[in-house]
Protein backbone atom coordinates (compact mmCIF):
# COMPACT_ATOMS: atom_id res chain seq x y z
CA UNK A 1 0.00 0.00 0.00
CA UNK A 2 1.34 3.30 -0.99
CA UNK A 3 2.83 5.74 1.72
CA UNK A 4 1.95 9.03 -0.29
CA UNK A 5 -0.45 11.30 1.58
CA UNK A 6 -3.42 12.22 -0.36
CA UNK A 7 -3.75 16.14 -0.58
CA UNK A 8 -6.84 17.90 -1.63
CA UNK A 9 -7.29 21.12 -3.55
CA UNK A 10 -10.80 22.36 -2.26
CA UNK A 11 -11.81 24.03 -5.62
CA UNK A 12 -11.26 20.77 -7.30
CA UNK A 13 -13.44 18.88 -5.10
CA UNK A 14 -17.36 18.09 -5.44
CA UNK A 15 -16.45 19.03 -9.43
CA UNK A 16 -17.13 15.80 -11.32
CA UNK A 17 -15.25 16.58 -14.49
CA UNK A 18 -12.09 16.75 -12.68
CA UNK A 19 -12.73 14.05 -10.12
CA UNK A 20 -12.57 11.32 -13.52
CA UNK A 21 -8.82 12.87 -14.37
CA UNK A 22 -5.90 11.41 -13.02
CA UNK A 23 -4.45 12.54 -9.77
CA UNK A 24 -2.04 14.98 -9.64
CA UNK A 25 1.52 14.26 -9.99
CA UNK A 26 5.24 15.79 -8.88
CA UNK A 27 7.32 16.73 -11.31
CA UNK A 28 9.40 13.37 -10.58
CA UNK A 29 6.88 11.13 -11.50
CA UNK A 30 5.57 13.80 -14.54
CA UNK A 31 8.64 13.34 -16.16
CA UNK A 32 8.69 9.02 -15.37
CA UNK A 33 5.05 9.48 -17.12
CA UNK A 34 6.91 10.99 -20.41
CA UNK A 35 9.96 8.99 -20.70
CA UNK A 36 9.95 6.15 -22.81
CA UNK A 37 12.50 3.51 -23.46
CA UNK A 38 12.96 1.47 -26.25
CA UNK A 39 13.10 -2.39 -25.56
CA UNK A 40 16.49 -3.35 -25.68
CA UNK A 41 18.46 -6.26 -24.54
CA UNK A 42 22.47 -7.25 -25.52
CA UNK A 43 21.55 -10.47 -26.74
CA UNK A 44 19.95 -8.66 -29.70
CA UNK A 45 23.50 -7.46 -30.93
CA UNK A 46 24.22 -11.22 -32.01
CA UNK A 47 21.27 -11.51 -33.74
CA UNK A 48 21.72 -11.27 -38.30
CA UNK A 49 21.82 -8.21 -39.55
CA UNK A 50 18.50 -7.73 -41.49
CA UNK A 51 16.67 -8.60 -37.54
CA UNK A 52 19.39 -5.94 -36.30
CA UNK A 53 18.07 -3.21 -38.53
CA UNK A 54 14.48 -3.58 -37.46
CA UNK A 55 15.54 -3.35 -33.61
CA UNK A 56 17.18 0.13 -34.88
CA UNK A 57 14.60 1.65 -35.77
CA UNK A 58 12.81 1.35 -31.93
CA UNK A 59 14.28 4.36 -31.72
CA UNK A 60 11.66 6.63 -33.43
CA UNK A 61 9.49 6.10 -30.10
CA UNK A 62 12.42 7.20 -27.92
CA UNK A 63 11.63 9.95 -25.68
CA UNK A 64 13.94 11.74 -23.20
CA UNK A 65 12.12 14.36 -21.37
CA UNK A 66 14.53 17.96 -19.91
CA UNK A 67 13.19 20.52 -17.90
CA UNK A 68 11.25 21.85 -20.70
CA UNK A 69 8.98 18.83 -21.09
CA UNK A 70 8.26 19.02 -17.90
CA UNK A 71 7.05 22.49 -17.11
CA UNK A 72 5.15 22.31 -20.27
CA UNK A 73 3.21 18.83 -18.77
CA UNK A 74 2.49 21.07 -15.73
CA UNK A 75 1.18 24.33 -17.46
CA UNK A 76 -1.28 22.22 -19.81
CA UNK A 77 -2.16 20.11 -16.29
CA UNK A 78 -2.87 23.62 -14.73
CA UNK A 79 -5.09 25.13 -17.95
CA UNK A 80 -7.23 21.93 -17.80
CA UNK A 81 -8.53 21.56 -14.11
CA UNK A 82 -8.87 25.50 -14.13
CA UNK A 83 -11.11 25.47 -17.10
CA UNK A 84 -13.41 23.03 -15.65
CA UNK A 85 -13.93 24.57 -12.69
CA UNK A 86 -16.23 27.24 -14.16
CA UNK A 87 -17.98 24.57 -16.17
CA UNK A 88 -18.83 22.01 -12.73
CA UNK A 89 -21.95 19.85 -13.88
CA UNK A 90 -23.62 20.39 -10.10
CA UNK A 91 -23.74 24.01 -10.28
CA UNK A 92 -25.93 26.49 -12.15
CA UNK A 93 -23.12 27.88 -14.48
CA UNK A 94 -22.89 24.82 -16.58
CA UNK A 95 -26.85 24.79 -17.49
CA UNK A 96 -26.81 28.92 -18.02
CA UNK A 97 -23.81 27.05 -20.51
CA UNK A 98 -26.26 25.21 -22.08
CA UNK A 99 -28.99 27.55 -22.34
CA UNK A 100 -26.55 30.12 -23.96
CA UNK A 101 -25.56 27.41 -26.37
CA UNK A 102 -28.71 27.16 -27.46
CA UNK A 103 -29.62 30.64 -27.63
CA UNK A 104 -26.17 30.98 -30.24
CA UNK A 105 -27.59 28.06 -32.30
CA UNK A 106 -31.19 29.52 -32.94
CA UNK A 107 -29.59 33.00 -33.69
CA UNK A 108 -26.88 31.01 -35.85
CA UNK A 109 -24.01 33.25 -34.09
CA UNK A 110 -21.47 32.63 -32.03
CA UNK A 111 -21.11 35.94 -31.22
CA UNK A 112 -24.74 36.12 -29.68
CA UNK A 113 -25.84 39.27 -27.08
CA UNK A 114 -27.70 39.05 -24.19
CA UNK A 115 -26.53 35.73 -22.80
CA UNK A 116 -26.32 34.36 -19.46
CA UNK A 117 -23.32 35.56 -16.89
CA UNK A 118 -21.56 32.87 -16.11
CA UNK A 119 -18.15 32.06 -14.17
CA UNK A 120 -15.55 31.84 -16.69
CA UNK A 121 -11.83 30.04 -15.32
CA UNK A 122 -10.90 29.01 -19.01
CA UNK A 123 -7.50 30.73 -20.51
CA UNK A 124 -4.95 29.87 -23.08
CA UNK A 125 -1.54 29.21 -24.14
CA UNK A 126 0.81 28.58 -26.76
CA UNK A 127 4.06 26.78 -27.75
CA UNK A 128 5.87 28.06 -30.83
CA UNK A 129 9.63 27.06 -31.69
CA UNK A 130 11.76 26.12 -34.57
CA UNK A 131 10.82 22.90 -36.72
CA UNK A 132 12.07 19.47 -35.58
CA UNK A 133 13.08 20.42 -31.64
CA UNK A 134 10.01 17.94 -30.15
CA UNK A 135 6.85 20.68 -29.74
CA UNK A 136 4.25 18.17 -31.00
CA UNK A 137 5.70 14.98 -29.98
CA UNK A 138 5.87 16.23 -26.33
CA UNK A 139 2.44 17.43 -26.61
CA UNK A 140 1.40 14.45 -27.63
CA UNK A 141 2.76 12.69 -24.87
CA UNK A 142 1.80 14.64 -22.71
CA UNK A 143 -1.95 14.56 -23.52
CA UNK A 144 -1.96 10.50 -23.85
CA UNK A 145 -1.43 10.86 -19.59
CA UNK A 146 -4.94 11.80 -19.71
CA UNK A 147 -7.73 9.44 -20.69
CA UNK A 148 -9.70 11.04 -24.43
CA UNK A 149 -13.24 10.19 -23.00
CA UNK A 150 -14.92 9.71 -19.55
CA UNK A 151 -18.18 8.11 -19.16
CA UNK A 152 -20.96 9.82 -16.40
CA UNK A 153 -23.80 7.95 -15.23
CA UNK A 154 -24.49 9.60 -11.93
CA UNK A 155 -26.18 12.17 -11.58
CA UNK A 156 -26.27 12.89 -15.02
CA UNK A 157 -25.48 10.72 -18.21
CA UNK A 158 -22.25 11.83 -20.28
CA UNK A 159 -19.60 11.43 -22.28
CA UNK A 160 -16.62 13.60 -21.29
CA UNK A 161 -13.90 14.58 -23.76
CA UNK A 162 -11.22 16.14 -21.68
CA UNK A 163 -8.86 17.18 -24.97
CA UNK A 164 -8.54 17.22 -28.34
CA UNK A 165 -5.77 17.29 -30.89
CA UNK A 166 -6.44 19.01 -34.55
CA UNK A 167 -3.83 20.00 -36.74
CA UNK A 168 -4.60 22.87 -38.33
CA UNK A 169 -5.77 22.66 -42.62
CA UNK A 170 -2.66 23.53 -44.72
CA UNK A 171 -4.56 26.14 -46.38
CA UNK A 172 -5.46 27.62 -43.17
CA UNK A 173 -9.09 27.25 -43.81
CA UNK A 174 -11.44 27.78 -40.66
CA UNK A 175 -14.37 26.21 -42.42
CA UNK A 176 -12.08 22.56 -42.81
CA UNK A 177 -11.06 23.04 -38.86
CA UNK A 178 -14.21 22.77 -38.45
CA UNK A 179 -15.05 19.94 -40.13
CA UNK A 180 -12.14 17.99 -38.75
CA UNK A 181 -13.48 18.71 -35.25
CA UNK A 182 -16.29 17.21 -35.96
CA UNK A 183 -14.83 14.04 -38.13
CA UNK A 184 -12.77 13.66 -35.16
CA UNK A 185 -15.27 14.16 -32.11
CA UNK A 186 -17.12 11.26 -34.42
CA UNK A 187 -14.35 8.93 -34.23
CA UNK A 188 -13.81 9.18 -30.47
CA UNK A 189 -17.72 8.73 -29.92
CA UNK A 190 -19.18 7.10 -32.80
CA UNK A 191 -21.27 10.14 -33.00
CA UNK A 192 -22.93 11.60 -36.29
CA UNK A 193 -21.94 15.49 -35.74
CA UNK A 194 -19.97 15.59 -39.20
CA UNK A 195 -23.00 14.56 -41.39
CA UNK A 196 -25.30 16.74 -39.35
CA UNK A 197 -22.99 19.87 -39.08
CA UNK A 198 -20.22 19.67 -41.00
CA UNK A 199 -21.86 19.36 -44.65
CA UNK A 200 -20.86 21.98 -47.81
CA UNK A 201 -24.17 23.98 -47.63
CA UNK A 202 -23.92 24.95 -44.04
CA UNK A 203 -21.94 28.57 -43.48
CA UNK A 204 -19.08 28.78 -41.47
CA UNK A 205 -20.90 30.51 -38.79
CA UNK A 206 -23.38 27.80 -38.58
CA UNK A 207 -20.32 25.15 -38.39
CA UNK A 208 -18.38 27.51 -35.40
CA UNK A 209 -21.76 27.93 -33.56
CA UNK A 210 -22.01 23.51 -33.72
CA UNK A 211 -18.50 23.58 -33.06
CA UNK A 212 -19.14 25.52 -29.53
CA UNK A 213 -22.09 23.60 -29.22
CA UNK A 214 -20.53 19.95 -29.47
CA UNK A 215 -17.66 20.95 -27.14
CA UNK A 216 -19.76 22.16 -24.45
CA UNK A 217 -22.04 19.14 -24.77
CA UNK A 218 -19.04 17.15 -24.13
CA UNK A 219 -17.38 18.91 -21.70
CA UNK A 220 -14.29 19.28 -23.92
CA UNK A 221 -11.52 20.14 -21.35
CA UNK A 222 -8.58 21.45 -23.76
CA UNK A 223 -8.39 22.26 -27.76
CA UNK A 224 -5.07 22.08 -28.83
CA UNK A 225 -4.37 23.25 -32.51
CA UNK A 226 -1.14 22.15 -33.93
CA UNK A 227 0.46 23.54 -37.14
CA UNK A 228 -1.31 27.11 -36.43
CA UNK A 229 1.43 28.63 -39.15
CA UNK A 230 -0.81 27.43 -41.66
CA UNK A 231 -3.14 30.26 -41.17
CA UNK A 232 -0.91 32.47 -43.02
CA UNK A 233 -1.93 30.70 -45.56
CA UNK A 234 -5.52 31.34 -44.89
CA UNK A 235 -7.27 33.29 -47.88
CA UNK A 236 -9.02 36.71 -46.97
CA UNK A 237 -12.89 36.97 -46.59
CA UNK A 238 -14.68 40.23 -47.56
CA UNK A 239 -14.23 41.74 -44.16
CA UNK A 240 -11.09 39.72 -42.61
CA UNK A 241 -8.46 37.59 -43.06
CA UNK A 242 -9.57 33.56 -42.71
CA UNK A 243 -6.90 33.70 -40.13
CA UNK A 244 -8.67 36.72 -38.14
CA UNK A 245 -11.67 34.70 -38.16
CA UNK A 246 -10.62 31.10 -36.74
CA UNK A 247 -8.35 33.00 -34.27
CA UNK A 248 -11.41 35.33 -33.43
CA UNK A 249 -13.83 32.29 -32.85
CA UNK A 250 -10.52 30.46 -30.67
CA UNK A 251 -10.36 33.66 -28.53
CA UNK A 252 -14.59 33.26 -28.30
CA UNK A 253 -14.23 29.52 -27.27
CA UNK A 254 -11.65 30.77 -24.52
CA UNK A 255 -13.46 34.06 -23.00
CA UNK A 256 -17.11 32.88 -24.07
CA UNK A 257 -17.83 29.31 -23.75
CA UNK A 258 -14.87 28.56 -21.43
CA UNK A 259 -12.65 26.28 -23.52
CA UNK A 260 -9.20 26.28 -22.42
CA UNK A 261 -7.28 26.35 -25.94
CA UNK A 262 -3.71 25.88 -26.66
CA UNK A 263 -1.52 26.56 -30.09
CA UNK A 264 1.33 25.48 -31.51
CA UNK A 265 3.32 26.20 -34.24
CA UNK A 266 6.53 26.77 -35.64
CA UNK A 267 8.25 30.43 -35.24
CA UNK A 268 6.55 31.54 -38.15
CA UNK A 269 3.88 31.50 -36.48
CA UNK A 270 4.74 34.25 -33.99
CA UNK A 271 3.64 36.83 -36.86
CA UNK A 272 0.10 35.80 -36.73
CA UNK A 273 0.02 35.77 -32.24
CA UNK A 274 1.41 39.12 -32.46
CA UNK A 275 -0.31 40.96 -35.28
CA UNK A 276 -2.12 43.16 -32.67
CA UNK A 277 -1.93 43.23 -29.08
CA UNK A 278 -5.40 41.98 -28.75
CA UNK A 279 -4.01 38.19 -30.89
CA UNK A 280 -1.16 38.43 -28.68
CA UNK A 281 -3.14 37.99 -25.64
CA UNK A 282 -4.95 35.45 -27.09
CA UNK A 283 -1.99 32.95 -27.28
CA UNK A 284 -0.58 34.41 -23.96
CA UNK A 285 -3.47 34.24 -21.21
CA UNK A 286 -1.22 31.76 -19.23
CA UNK A 287 1.88 32.40 -20.64
CA UNK A 288 3.65 31.32 -24.18
CA UNK A 289 6.51 29.28 -24.68
CA UNK A 290 9.53 29.22 -27.08
CA UNK A 291 11.25 25.98 -27.86
CA UNK A 292 14.75 27.40 -29.69
CA UNK A 293 16.77 24.87 -30.89
CA UNK A 294 19.00 23.27 -27.99
CA UNK A 295 22.12 24.80 -27.07
CA UNK A 296 25.32 22.67 -26.57
CA UNK A 297 24.75 22.14 -22.96
CA UNK A 298 24.14 19.91 -19.98
CA UNK A 299 20.46 18.56 -20.86
CA UNK A 300 21.79 18.20 -24.51
CA UNK A 301 24.64 15.98 -23.58
CA UNK A 302 21.82 14.50 -21.64
CA UNK A 303 20.06 13.59 -24.22
CA UNK A 304 22.65 12.34 -26.37
CA UNK A 305 23.95 10.03 -23.74
CA UNK A 306 20.49 8.20 -22.84
CA UNK A 307 20.45 7.84 -26.81
CA UNK A 308 23.56 6.49 -27.48
CA UNK A 309 23.19 3.47 -24.84
CA UNK A 310 20.79 2.19 -27.19
CA UNK A 311 23.30 0.30 -30.09
CA UNK A 312 22.15 -2.93 -31.78
CA UNK A 313 25.90 -3.23 -33.10
CA UNK A 314 27.90 -6.18 -32.90
CA UNK A 315 30.64 -4.26 -30.59
CA UNK A 316 29.78 -1.34 -28.64
CA UNK A 317 30.56 1.89 -29.57
CA UNK A 318 31.53 4.10 -26.19
CA UNK A 319 30.45 7.98 -26.75
CA UNK A 320 33.83 10.16 -27.00
CA UNK A 321 33.62 13.81 -26.78
CA UNK A 322 34.62 13.72 -30.55
CA UNK A 323 31.27 11.96 -31.18
CA UNK A 324 29.33 14.23 -29.75
CA UNK A 325 30.62 17.04 -31.06
CA UNK A 326 30.06 15.74 -34.63
CA UNK A 327 26.43 14.33 -33.49
CA UNK A 328 25.40 18.36 -32.44
CA UNK A 329 27.31 19.66 -35.64
CA UNK A 330 25.54 18.13 -37.87
CA UNK A 331 21.91 18.31 -36.17
CA UNK A 332 22.59 21.48 -34.81
CA UNK A 333 20.39 21.16 -31.80
CA UNK A 334 17.75 20.06 -33.74
CA UNK A 335 15.83 16.63 -31.40
CA UNK A 336 14.13 15.46 -34.74
CA UNK A 337 17.50 15.31 -36.33
CA UNK A 338 19.63 14.11 -33.97
CA UNK A 339 17.54 10.94 -33.18
CA UNK A 340 17.60 10.18 -36.96
CA UNK A 341 21.10 10.43 -37.26
CA UNK A 342 21.82 7.86 -35.12
CA UNK A 343 19.33 5.58 -36.52
CA UNK A 344 20.96 6.18 -40.00
CA UNK A 345 24.28 5.26 -38.70
CA UNK A 346 23.55 2.27 -36.67
CA UNK A 347 22.03 1.14 -39.94
CA UNK A 348 24.91 2.57 -41.94
CA UNK A 349 27.51 0.32 -40.44
CA UNK A 350 25.33 -3.00 -39.75
CA UNK A 351 24.89 -2.43 -43.49
CA UNK A 352 28.99 -2.32 -43.93
CA UNK A 353 29.55 -5.20 -42.37
CA UNK A 354 26.98 -6.94 -44.02
CA UNK A 355 28.18 -6.31 -47.60
CA UNK A 356 32.28 -6.49 -46.33
CA UNK A 357 32.47 -8.86 -43.51
CA UNK A 358 34.42 -5.57 -41.22
CA UNK A 359 33.65 -4.02 -38.02
CA UNK A 360 30.79 -1.97 -36.96
CA UNK A 361 32.19 0.45 -34.81
CA UNK A 362 30.65 4.16 -35.11
CA UNK A 363 32.87 7.10 -35.92
CA UNK A 364 33.22 11.30 -35.95
CA UNK A 365 33.64 10.36 -39.88
CA UNK A 366 31.17 8.02 -40.55
CA UNK A 367 28.60 10.35 -38.56
CA UNK A 368 29.23 13.35 -40.83
CA UNK A 369 28.99 10.43 -43.75
CA UNK A 370 25.81 9.53 -43.19
CA UNK A 371 24.52 13.48 -42.74
CA UNK A 372 25.84 14.14 -45.61
CA UNK A 373 24.39 11.61 -47.76
CA UNK A 374 21.18 11.35 -46.28
CA UNK A 375 20.42 14.67 -45.24
CA UNK A 376 21.20 16.38 -48.53
CA UNK A 377 17.93 18.24 -48.40
CA UNK A 378 18.19 19.92 -45.20
CA UNK A 379 21.87 20.42 -45.38
CA UNK A 380 21.53 24.61 -46.48
CA UNK A 381 19.54 24.73 -43.50
CA UNK A 382 22.19 23.02 -40.97
CA UNK A 383 24.70 24.91 -42.47
CA UNK A 384 22.79 28.08 -42.21
CA UNK A 385 22.18 27.32 -38.71
CA UNK A 386 25.90 26.20 -38.20
CA UNK A 387 27.22 29.38 -39.46
CA UNK A 388 24.45 31.80 -37.57
CA UNK A 389 23.99 33.10 -41.25
CA UNK A 390 20.78 35.06 -40.31
CA UNK A 391 20.68 36.18 -43.90
CA UNK A 392 20.35 32.36 -44.87
CA UNK A 393 18.66 31.32 -42.11
CA UNK A 394 15.70 34.41 -43.24
CA UNK A 395 14.89 31.90 -45.77
CA UNK A 396 13.13 29.05 -43.87
CA UNK A 397 10.89 30.59 -41.68
CA UNK A 398 10.02 27.88 -39.12
CA UNK A 399 13.86 27.92 -37.71
CA UNK A 400 13.75 31.48 -38.23
CA UNK A 401 12.21 34.31 -35.50
CA UNK A 402 11.26 36.75 -38.45
CA UNK A 403 10.93 39.36 -35.35
CA UNK A 404 14.09 39.03 -33.33
CA UNK A 405 16.10 39.62 -37.15
CA UNK A 406 14.06 42.79 -38.24
CA UNK A 407 14.46 44.04 -34.80
CA UNK A 408 18.37 43.59 -34.49
CA UNK A 409 18.76 44.50 -38.48
CA UNK A 410 16.50 47.71 -37.85
CA UNK A 411 18.72 48.88 -34.66
CA UNK A 412 21.76 48.44 -36.30
CA UNK A 413 20.97 50.21 -39.29
CA UNK A 414 19.18 53.19 -38.47
CA UNK A 415 22.41 53.59 -35.28
CA UNK A 416 24.21 54.04 -38.38
CA UNK A 417 22.01 56.00 -40.73
CA UNK A 418 21.78 58.77 -37.90
CA UNK A 419 25.62 58.50 -37.32
CA UNK A 420 26.48 58.73 -41.24
CA UNK A 421 24.25 60.18 -43.38
CA UNK A 422 21.61 62.49 -41.40
CA UNK A 423 22.87 65.96 -39.58
CA UNK A 424 19.19 66.53 -38.72
CA UNK A 425 18.30 64.86 -35.08
CA UNK A 426 16.97 61.74 -35.82
CA UNK A 427 13.41 61.30 -36.07
CA UNK A 428 11.09 58.11 -36.62
CA UNK A 429 10.23 59.26 -40.41
CA UNK A 430 13.96 59.47 -40.75
CA UNK A 431 14.36 55.73 -38.82
CA UNK A 432 12.02 53.92 -41.75
CA UNK A 433 14.00 55.99 -44.31
CA UNK A 434 17.24 54.60 -43.31
CA UNK A 435 16.28 51.44 -43.24
CA UNK A 436 14.66 50.98 -46.57
CA UNK A 437 17.37 53.09 -48.29
CA UNK A 438 20.34 50.89 -46.21
CA UNK A 439 18.39 47.27 -48.06
CA UNK A 440 18.92 48.84 -51.28
CA UNK A 441 15.85 51.08 -52.31
CA UNK A 442 16.61 54.56 -53.89
CA UNK A 443 15.85 57.84 -51.74
CA UNK A 444 13.05 58.23 -54.08
CA UNK A 445 11.57 55.25 -54.04
CA UNK A 446 11.50 54.64 -50.19
CA UNK A 447 9.56 58.24 -49.59
CA UNK A 448 7.36 57.24 -52.29
CA UNK A 449 6.79 54.04 -50.06
CA UNK A 450 6.48 55.51 -47.08
CA UNK A 451 3.82 58.12 -48.42
CA UNK A 452 1.45 55.61 -48.46
CA UNK A 453 1.83 54.48 -44.81
CA UNK A 454 0.27 55.99 -41.58
CA UNK A 455 2.69 58.28 -39.66
CA UNK A 456 2.36 55.97 -36.51
CA UNK A 457 3.61 52.80 -38.38
CA UNK A 458 7.14 52.05 -36.51
CA UNK A 459 9.69 50.84 -38.64
CA UNK A 460 9.48 47.07 -37.78
CA UNK A 461 5.99 47.26 -39.14
CA UNK A 462 6.69 49.17 -42.23
CA UNK A 463 9.36 46.33 -43.08
CA UNK A 464 6.76 43.45 -42.58
CA UNK A 465 4.22 45.49 -44.51
CA UNK A 466 6.94 45.60 -47.72
CA UNK A 467 8.11 42.35 -47.10
CA UNK A 468 4.69 40.41 -47.21
CA UNK A 469 3.43 42.79 -50.09
CA UNK A 470 6.11 43.12 -52.67
CA UNK A 471 4.15 44.21 -55.22
CA UNK A 472 2.92 47.97 -53.53
CA UNK A 473 6.95 49.10 -53.26
CA UNK A 474 6.48 51.34 -55.93
CA UNK A 475 5.56 54.93 -55.35
CA UNK A 476 2.01 56.32 -55.50
CA UNK A 477 3.42 59.19 -58.08
CA UNK A 478 5.27 56.58 -60.31
CA UNK A 479 1.71 53.93 -60.38
CA UNK A 480 -0.54 57.22 -61.14
CA UNK A 481 1.73 58.83 -63.81
CA UNK A 482 0.18 59.65 -67.08
CA UNK A 483 1.26 57.53 -70.38
CA UNK A 484 1.57 59.03 -73.15
CA UNK A 485 0.71 57.76 -77.06
CA UNK A 486 4.28 55.16 -78.07
CA UNK A 487 4.91 54.24 -75.05
CA UNK A 488 6.03 51.34 -74.53
CA UNK A 489 4.02 50.62 -70.95
CA UNK A 490 0.98 50.70 -73.27
CA UNK A 491 2.00 47.36 -74.75
CA UNK A 492 1.17 45.97 -71.23
CA UNK A 493 -2.70 46.85 -70.99
CA UNK A 494 -3.94 48.57 -67.77
CA UNK A 495 -0.71 46.91 -65.57
CA UNK A 496 1.24 49.56 -63.52
CA UNK A 497 4.87 49.93 -65.40
CA UNK A 498 6.80 47.98 -67.15
CA UNK A 499 8.73 47.24 -63.84
CA UNK A 500 6.20 45.71 -62.44
CA UNK A 501 5.61 43.19 -65.50
CA UNK A 502 9.08 42.57 -65.49
CA UNK A 503 9.27 42.60 -62.17
CA UNK A 504 6.27 39.94 -61.58
CA UNK A 505 7.74 37.49 -64.43
CA UNK A 506 11.88 37.25 -62.46
CA UNK A 507 13.56 39.62 -64.77
CA UNK A 508 14.20 42.17 -62.09
CA UNK A 509 14.80 41.55 -58.96
CA UNK A 510 12.78 43.46 -55.76
CA UNK A 511 15.94 45.11 -53.61
CA UNK A 512 14.08 43.38 -50.90
CA UNK A 513 14.02 39.93 -51.55
CA UNK A 514 16.67 39.07 -48.92
CA UNK A 515 14.78 39.85 -46.56
CA UNK A 516 11.62 38.08 -47.60
CA UNK A 517 9.89 35.21 -45.38
CA UNK A 518 9.99 32.16 -47.43
CA UNK A 519 6.21 30.28 -47.50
Amino acid sequence: MSDERYYAVPEYDGNPFIAKLPRLKDRKAVFGALQFKPEYSEDECGYPPHYRKHFVLRLTRFFEPVSRHVELAERLDFILRQGYIGRNPLTHDYVRHLQNDFKRTVQKNVYAENLLVVENTATSFSVVGCSGVGKSRAIEKILHQYPQTITHSEPFRLIQVPWLKLDCPHQGSPRQLCKNFFVSIDKILGTEYDRLYGNTRASLDEMLVHMAQVANLHALGLLVIDEIQHLRKSKKSVNASGSDQLLNFLVTLVNTIGVPVVLIGTLSAKAILQKDFRQARRGAGFGSAQWDRYAYDVEWKHIVQRLWKYQWTKTYTPLTPEIEAALYDESQGILDVLVKLVILSQLKVISINEARAQGEEITPELIRRVASEEFKLIQPMIEALRRNDYEAIFQYDDLFDFDEHISTRYSQVAATSRANEYADAPTPELDKLAVLMRVGVSEEEARGILSNLASSTTPNTAMRMIVENPGQDEPKAQQEETKVAGDLRNAFGARPSVYHVLKEQGVISCPLIDFKVGE
